[in-house]
């Protein structure tokens, strides 16, 4: 079976699970009432928060003069890596992320936020002040202290906002213990990055939950500050915009807790040879995620289904990206996820299985060209602290011209996360 197929079946499988959801809402066994439904979106609103939670509020919240935040994520990583020119080597370090800012009313339909990071880690913690920061589409450098926020939100009705300047940007799968993307996931695990631009959110008159977005994003010639993998490049006027559209429904329906698709151009950016002087191009992305939450049994115990599928109809050659094929890389991506909440009660275990093209250039926790298998366990003591693990293997899909061997890595993290906030 080509990875194609394999692609189109895991969506196909996730599908069908969740139309069997949706007809399972119907049967007592469950035990499962409206209370305990109730008790059980707020539990699976709160394990999404810490990580994907964003600065973006609501507009009935706005009646709070000013809130105030803080986290903290300290994590341990190691990884064993299978090297492309047969040998071996092996890393460790300990990082630690700090953010900490506010959002004040300015107006009663003008909100201003703002808010700083510091990333320290074992290779570098000597703060130094980093008004402008490359951050080239991976993460600011250990030792910096940035504004990673700081834009100004303007409401018309609760139906409508627009939020302008520095910004966190995030479509994830609410996949349980997983929030991963293939196309827009600002500062996941301990990394800062942001988006520089305008999002526009829309409650069109679709009801039923649906929500549109709207971003543009200006992307630096030296690198934008989401992540975008090579061959992408915005050294040309016309790449310094790009555009985000995404329609999504995180309303539950029955069992069904998530419905999204999402469209990525960015113009005049692909180099189709890998080189500025070659031929360029525009670069598309569509991305289809969906989530489905099944409870198997009164105590709230219950199975978070999850799973995204993108795929790029432009992209670069094969040679481009070094694999020596003729034609061009493959575009289409995809992750599918299940999740046990609460087994035992406070801890979560997940499995996650990605397949990402060499032509898919857009995610920021999937490299392009790779296999992924994931295994993770969460602990959540407290509704603003949580522990978590996680085993991860990557191999590359397609050998490399230049290389002896593929690409072959393990690799794990323990990390722990506090969040702290307060309104008046």
């Amino acid at each position: 079976m080509t990875r194609r197929s394999r692609g189109t079946l895991a969506w196909c499988v996730l599908l069908a699970t969740a139309v069997w959801a949706d007809a399972r809402a119907a049967d007592p066994e469950t035990g499962i009432d409206s209370d305990d439904a109730t008790e059980i979106e707020k539990a699976d609103a709160d394990i999404m928060e810490l990580d994907v939670a964003s600065s973006i509020v609501d507009a009935v919240n706005i009646r709070n003069f000013a809130t105030f935040s803080t986290d903290v994520r300290g994590a341990y990583a190691a990884e064993d890596t299978d090297l492309r020119n047969g040998g071996s080597e092996r890393d460790d370090e300990f990082t630690a992320r700090l953010r900490a800012g506010g959002a004040w009313n300015l107006l009663t339909t003008l909100r201003l936020t703002a808010r700083a990071a510091f990333l320290c880690s074992t290779e570098s913690c000597d703060p130094q002040v980093a008004i402008d920061s490359d951050v080239a589409g991976n993460s600011t450098d250990p030792g910096e202290l940035v504004i990673d926020e700081f834009f100004l939100q303007w409401f018309q009705t609760e139906k409508f906002d627009v939020a302008a300047g520095r910004l966190q940007t995030r479509f994830v799968t609410r996949g349980g213990i997983f929030a991963k993307s293939l196309d827009r996931n600002n500062s996941h695990n301990t990394s800062v990055n942001w988006t520089d631009g305008l999002h526009a959110t829309i409650k069109p008159g679709l009801g039923r939950g649906w929500v549109a977005h709207l971003i543009s994003e200006y992307n630096d010639d030296e690198g934008t500050g989401s992540v975008r993998r090579a061959p992408l490049d915005f050294s040309t006027s016309n790449s310094s915009v790009s555009h985000f559209i995404a329609f999504e429904n995180t309303q539950s329906w029955r069992y069904l807790v998530q419905r999204g698709l999402d469209v990525s151009y960015l113009p005049d950016a692909l180099l189709k040879d890998g080189e500025q002087t070659g031929r360029r191009d525009d670069y598309w992305g569509i991305v289809g995620r969906t989530a489905a939450r099944v409870p198997l049994d009164a105590s709230g115990r219950r199975l978070q289904l999850a799973s995204e599928i993108g795929y790029a109809p432009k992209t670069p050659t094969n040679r481009a990206v070094g694999i020596g094929n003729p034609g061009d890389a493959d575009g289409l991506a995809w992750n599918v996820s299940a999740s046990l909440i609460d087994f035992i009660p406070k801890h979560s275990i997940g499995i996650l299985y990605a397949q990402t093209g060499a032509g898919w250039l857009l995610s920021p926790q999937f490299a392009s060209n790779e296999e992924q298998y994931e295994v993770r366990w969460q602990w959540r003591p407290e509704a603003n602290i949580v522990l978590d693990a996680r085993v991860r293997q990557r191999e590359e899909l397609e050998q490399l011209a230049s290389s002896e061997r593929k690409e072959k890595e393990l690799d794990y993290f323990v990390r722990l996360t506090w969040r702290y906030s307060a309104s008046n």
